[in-house]
């Protein structure tokens, strides 16, 4: 069985390499393997997504080989998680490398944490992929359209990594329960993030620097206008609102509290990293799913009545 993660971490892999010759970028000194505004893959940056998928692999192994119920499950996991990235590619909602990520994402997921955190990853997706393809002219002629091909693999894992990875440590290690609520806060926080960023940019009349409050054009990292905001919100809402078939109903404030906070935090970044070429846009991602996450679990445990059970507790 755990040859089936080497083997999406391989597929990933290869396709990784093969959009980059496809792109002919070589260059070794670029900082990330592609984010939303075209950043070009280098070397090392390759390496440190492979790493991350690596690990979330290799601890997801770990866990399915010491627990019989998963491995029960395995195969219908990976038939929802196969057709699920099939379907997100041939939406071009992703590329190939984002369809391989996807699927390891998925699989994660599914296996651990059942039908129930599928589906709000399902919705995730169509969230992101309506915004994104809402208002489409005006962000090609503002030059900040997501590219036609979809999402890449980085962009994938830098969005969904924590969450995977949460869901992963809510089997092996304790307070089971507030790592389901932290993997929910990071999903919340990657759909108000992208909502927020394309419906701002297809429908924000004015843009603000999150910093200084001064006016600056639509598109610009950390760069916020009130319609994008609004949808922000509501799109964390919504998640929080899937997230009830996960966690209890007096908890799912929590999930749209921290998405909110998560997005806030990645239009701060954005504003004082991002545009100083310090951090590119999957950086900032990541970063703030995971600080959405560690917020979740930070609150979780302090507000709710977590349990404490645990892969190694049952």
């Amino acid at each position: 069985m755990q040859q089936l993660f080497i083997t999406m971490r391989n597929t990933f892999a290869r396709a990784v390499i093969a959009e980059r010759k496809y792109k002919g970028r070589k260059e070794l000194g670029q900082p990330l393997l592609g984010n939303r505004h075209g950043n070009a893959a280098g070397s090392g940056a390759i390496v440190m997504w492979l790493l991350l998928a690596s690990l979330l692999s290799v601890l997801f192994g770990f866990a399915m080989a010491a627990s019989p119920h998963l491995q029960s499950r395995l195969l219908p996991a990976a038939g929802l998680a196969l057709s699920f990235a099939l379907l997100a590619w041939f939406l071009r909602g992703v590329s190939r490398s984002g369809a391989a990520a996807g699927a390891l994402i998925a699989l994660t997921v599914t296996d651990v944490g059942g039908t129930p955190i599928f589906a709000v990853l399902v919705v995730v997706f169509v969230l992101t992929w309506l915004a994104t393809r809402l208002g489409r002219e005006r962000k090609q002629r503002l030059g900040i359209a997501e590219r036609p091909r979809g999402r890449n693999g980085a962009q994938v894992l830098a969005n969904l990594w924590a969450s995977a990875m949460a869901i992963v440590l809510s089997l092996v290690l304790p307070w089971s329960y507030a790592f389901r609520v932290a993997a929910l806060a990071a999903l919340a926080e990657a759909a108000s993030d992208t909502v927020s960023s394309e419906i701002g940019e297809a429908f924000g009349k004015r843009a603000w620097l999150i910093t200084t409050a001064r006016e600056v054009p639509v598109g610009t990292d950390g760069g916020v206008s009130a319609v994008g905001i609004f949808a922000g919100l509501l799109a964390a809402a919504v998640i929080a609102l899937m997230g009830m078939l996960v966690v209890s109903t007096s908890d799912a404030y929590i999930v749209a509290l921290c998405g909110f906070a998560g997005m806030i935090c990645d239009s701060f970044l954005g504003a004082w990293f991002e545009r100083r070429g310090w951090m590119t846009n999957n950086v900032v991602n990541f970063s703030s799913t995971c600080l959405a996450a560690l917020l979740g679990f930070v609150i979780a445990r302090c507000c709710s009545g977590a349990d404490s059970s645990s892969l190694f507790a049952r």
